[in-house]
């Protein structure tokens, strides 16, 4: 994020100072964002884009999105392979959250969201790996953060129906499908492991509000970016 404002301050031809007083913020807080030490909130980003033009948020999924392979030297982390009980998930997932500050630079709210969703990420990842296991494409420990960006992902019109809206609301359906389906066909080892991953989905999904213009999606939005952004910022 903090090279998109860089390249956007400097496509403009407006300094750090002048930002800060169209956005009324101080300076320092400007500098901040440009040195990587802090970021933005959702009303920030919304002066920003209205004073330079750029969505950092969709600027940052797109720049995320451009890339195709990540760099597992970045974050030290166990395999998806590794990854196959609901405690090591929840392990996993506090990890994550850990490194990239979450709890520190955003609210409770989003905070306790994330601890509910990236747990049943991780699962429906190590489901999803599973199922792929005897094709060409494997789905290795990235896959996490792919699935992760699903959540703002819609479904193309031809496959988006009343029951989903989101690729990641449709891969969660298809997982509770398949826990009732045969295991030796689907070679699911851990009938646990998957239902508590639904039910942290099913709980993260309640706890949202119903409007989506609510501040907390802005919010949960850039802290998912923000965990992509910093697992693909060495690439």
């Amino acid at each position: 994020m903090k090279d998109i404002l860089k390249k956007a301050l400097y496509d403009k031809g407006m300094s750090q100072k002048e930002l800060a007083e169209a956005i009324f913020v101080t300076p320092q807080a400007v500098s901040k964002w440009i040195n990587g030490e802090s970021r933005p909130t959702t009303d920030n980003v919304i002066r920003i884009k209205e004073v330079l033009g750029v969505d950092l948020i969709k600027e940052t999924a797109r720049s995320i999105g451009a890339v195709s392979s990540c760099n597992s030297s970045v974050m030290k982390h166990k395999t998806i392979q590794e990854l196959d009980t609901f405690e090591k998930a929840v392990m996993e997932s506090q990890r994550i959250l850990g490194e990239t500050d979450i709890r520190q630079n955003y609210s409770h709210q989003v905070y306790f969201l994330l601890q509910k969703l990236l747990p049943a990420i991780i699962g429906l990842t190590y489901h999803q790996h599973l199922n792929c296991k005897e094709e060409e494409d494997d789905l290795g420990y990235d896959g996490i953060y792919y699935n992760l960006e699903g959540l703002f992902e819609e479904l193309d019109n031809e496959k988006k129906t009343i029951v989903f809206e989101t690729v990641l609301e449709r891969d969660f359906y298809m997982m509770g499908g398949d826990l009732f389906e045969s295991f030796d066909e689907y070679k699911i080892p851990d009938h646990d492991f998957c239902q508590r991953c639904m039910e942290n989905w099913y709980a993260f999904q309640s706890m949202l509000p119903e409007s989506h213009s609510a501040q907390i999606y802005d919010d949960l939005r850039i802290a998912v970016f923000e965990i992509m952004d910093k697992w693909f910022e060495n690439e």
